[in-house]
């Protein structure tokens, strides 16, 4: 059953920083062999206020890709970010009915472990919600679904 249409995970890379183990964090959200699957991590450049910007981005759009993605991320989510999740996600949907979470990039990239920031240095994730009809009280209902249903143990959402 397809639950969002598409998930896009991207991250800003700063000249500074190692564009490898970055990649290869973003691409740990993904537990998938990237070329068996044909994925692949979009770069763009981008000039920054001092140096330049790297830009990297995977998008997905199979069902199989998006609804594992969705069950591995919010199932490694803690209970309480999952409440936050819950209680925030009226200001994370925008008009489109895209829903919008970030995840600290330090954490992920030397930890593994996925926290919920607010702040710029982070890993952004948008998923396109599909719900039809196009409300979006029902886009609030299958965010509260995803949240409730999904642990890192279960197979299906």
């Amino acid at each position: 059953m397809r639950l969002v249409h598409t998930i896009t995970l991207s991250v800003f890379v700063k000249a500074h920083e190692d564009a490898k183990e970055v990649e290869n964090a973003l691409r740990a959200l993904v537990p998938f062999d990237f070329e068996k699957e044909k994925l692949k991590v979009q770069v763009q450049k981008a000039e920054g206020f001092e140096s330049t910007i790297s830009i990297m981005t995977i998008q997905l759009t199979k069902v199989s890709h998006t609804n594992e993605v969705l069950k591995f991320l919010f199932g490694t989510l803690e209970p309480k970010q999952k409440e936050v999740l819950k209680e925030q996600t009226e200001s994370r949907l925008d008009e489109s009915l895209d829903y919008f979470v970030r995840f600290d990039k330090t954490e992920w990239v030397n930890e593994r472990k996925l926290v919920i920031t607010d702040t710029g240095n982070c890993i952004h994730c948008k998923f396109a919600l599909a719900v039809y009809p196009k409300k979006r009280e029902l886009a609030v209902a299958l965010v509260q679904r995803l949240l409730m249903n999904t642990s890192s143990d279960q197979k299906s959402i």
